[in-house]
Protein backbone atom coordinates (compact mmCIF):
# COMPACT_ATOMS: atom_id res chain seq x y z
CA UNK A 1 0.00 0.00 0.00
CA UNK A 2 1.54 3.31 -0.66
CA UNK A 3 1.43 6.31 1.13
CA UNK A 4 -1.94 8.29 1.87
CA UNK A 5 -3.71 11.24 3.82
CA UNK A 6 -7.48 11.31 4.31
CA UNK A 7 -8.00 7.97 3.29
CA UNK A 8 -11.30 6.31 4.05
CA UNK A 9 -11.88 3.18 6.47
CA UNK A 10 -14.28 0.67 7.76
CA UNK A 11 -14.05 -2.66 9.24
CA UNK A 12 -15.70 -5.79 8.70
CA UNK A 13 -15.07 -8.61 11.33
CA UNK A 14 -11.64 -8.88 12.24
CA UNK A 15 -10.51 -7.25 8.92
CA UNK A 16 -9.78 -3.62 8.32
CA UNK A 17 -10.09 -1.78 4.62
CA UNK A 18 -8.53 1.23 3.64
CA UNK A 19 -8.56 3.26 0.98
CA UNK A 20 -9.37 6.68 -1.56
CA UNK A 21 -7.63 9.29 0.15
CA UNK A 22 -4.50 11.40 -1.13
CA UNK A 23 -0.97 10.17 -2.32
CA UNK A 24 2.11 12.73 -1.00
CA UNK A 25 2.32 14.05 -4.72
CA UNK A 26 -1.53 15.53 -4.10
CA UNK A 27 -3.12 12.66 -6.73
CA UNK A 28 -6.11 10.83 -5.61
CA UNK A 29 -6.15 7.40 -5.21
CA UNK A 30 -8.88 4.48 -6.11
CA UNK A 31 -6.92 1.33 -4.31
CA UNK A 32 -8.06 -0.16 -1.64
CA UNK A 33 -6.56 -2.81 1.23
CA UNK A 34 -7.52 -5.22 3.19
CA UNK A 35 -5.40 -6.00 6.53
CA UNK A 36 -6.17 -9.55 8.31
CA UNK A 37 -5.38 -8.89 12.22
CA UNK A 38 -5.47 -12.83 12.35
CA UNK A 39 -2.75 -13.11 9.76
CA UNK A 40 -1.05 -9.88 10.33
CA UNK A 41 -1.22 -9.13 6.37
CA UNK A 42 -2.08 -6.80 3.93
CA UNK A 43 -4.15 -7.88 0.47
CA UNK A 44 -4.94 -5.95 -2.19
CA UNK A 45 -8.85 -5.68 -2.76
CA UNK A 46 -10.72 -4.64 -6.13
CA UNK A 47 -9.85 -0.44 -6.74
CA UNK A 48 -12.99 1.95 -5.07
CA UNK A 49 -15.38 2.11 -8.48
CA UNK A 50 -16.05 5.49 -7.94
CA UNK A 51 -13.70 8.55 -8.64
CA UNK A 52 -10.34 9.06 -6.63
CA UNK A 53 -11.30 11.25 -3.94
CA UNK A 54 -9.77 12.52 -0.16
CA UNK A 55 -11.88 13.45 2.85
CA UNK A 56 -14.31 10.64 1.73
CA UNK A 57 -17.09 8.62 4.88
CA UNK A 58 -16.91 5.17 5.71
CA UNK A 59 -19.10 2.73 7.62
CA UNK A 60 -19.96 -1.13 7.34
CA UNK A 61 -23.42 -2.67 8.30
CA UNK A 62 -23.00 -6.65 8.72
CA UNK A 63 -21.12 -7.77 5.89
CA UNK A 64 -20.43 -5.19 3.85
CA UNK A 65 -18.70 -1.98 3.78
CA UNK A 66 -19.76 1.57 2.87
CA UNK A 67 -17.84 4.45 1.05
CA UNK A 68 -18.66 7.88 -0.28
CA UNK A 69 -19.05 11.70 -0.24
CA UNK A 70 -15.98 12.95 -0.42
CA UNK A 71 -13.83 15.57 -2.60
CA UNK A 72 -11.77 15.45 -5.50
CA UNK A 73 -10.63 18.77 -6.83
CA UNK A 74 -8.35 21.67 -5.50
CA UNK A 75 -8.96 24.30 -3.15
CA UNK A 76 -12.55 22.30 -2.56
CA UNK A 77 -13.87 22.38 -5.60
CA UNK A 78 -15.31 19.58 -6.34
CA UNK A 79 -17.42 17.67 -3.53
CA UNK A 80 -18.96 14.22 -3.94
CA UNK A 81 -22.11 12.87 -3.39
CA UNK A 82 -21.72 9.24 -4.61
CA UNK A 83 -22.12 6.29 -2.81
CA UNK A 84 -20.84 2.81 -3.10
CA UNK A 85 -21.15 -0.79 -1.35
CA UNK A 86 -18.43 -3.29 -1.11
CA UNK A 87 -18.70 -6.70 -0.88
CA UNK A 88 -15.75 -9.04 0.34
CA UNK A 89 -17.24 -12.08 -0.84
CA UNK A 90 -17.12 -10.91 -4.46
CA UNK A 91 -14.07 -8.23 -3.77
CA UNK A 92 -16.62 -6.09 -6.22
CA UNK A 93 -18.16 -2.91 -5.64
CA UNK A 94 -21.86 -1.37 -6.17
CA UNK A 95 -23.49 2.01 -6.85
CA UNK A 96 -26.12 3.25 -4.07
CA UNK A 97 -28.45 5.94 -3.69
CA UNK A 98 -26.66 9.77 -4.17
CA UNK A 99 -26.27 11.42 -0.73
CA UNK A 100 -28.77 13.79 -0.62
CA UNK A 101 -26.16 16.79 -0.43
CA UNK A 102 -21.90 17.39 -0.16
CA UNK A 103 -20.37 17.33 2.64
CA UNK A 104 -16.97 16.49 3.13
CA UNK A 105 -14.67 15.10 6.12
CA UNK A 106 -17.37 13.78 8.04
CA UNK A 107 -17.93 10.51 10.41
CA UNK A 108 -19.76 7.40 9.71
CA UNK A 109 -20.82 4.86 11.56
CA UNK A 110 -23.38 2.21 11.89
CA UNK A 111 -26.03 1.13 14.46
CA UNK A 112 -28.74 -1.81 14.60
CA UNK A 113 -28.30 -2.14 10.88
CA UNK A 114 -28.56 1.66 10.00
CA UNK A 115 -25.47 3.95 8.57
CA UNK A 116 -24.80 7.11 10.15
CA UNK A 117 -23.04 10.35 8.80
CA UNK A 118 -22.22 13.28 11.21
CA UNK A 119 -20.02 16.19 11.25
CA UNK A 120 -18.23 17.27 8.24
CA UNK A 121 -17.75 20.31 5.91
CA UNK A 122 -21.30 21.76 4.40
CA UNK A 123 -20.34 22.31 0.86
CA UNK A 124 -23.62 25.04 0.68
CA UNK A 125 -22.30 27.03 3.57
CA UNK A 126 -18.34 27.17 2.30
CA UNK A 127 -20.09 28.24 -0.89
CA UNK A 128 -23.44 28.83 -1.01
CA UNK A 129 -24.47 26.42 -3.86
Amino acid sequence: MSARSRAATFTIGDNVYVGTGSSPKGSYTKDFWEYDAVSNSWSQKADFAGTGRELAVGFSIGNKGYIGKGLQGTGYTDPRRDFWEYNPSSNSWLAKADYPFAIFGAVGFSINGKGYIATGYDWTQLHGD
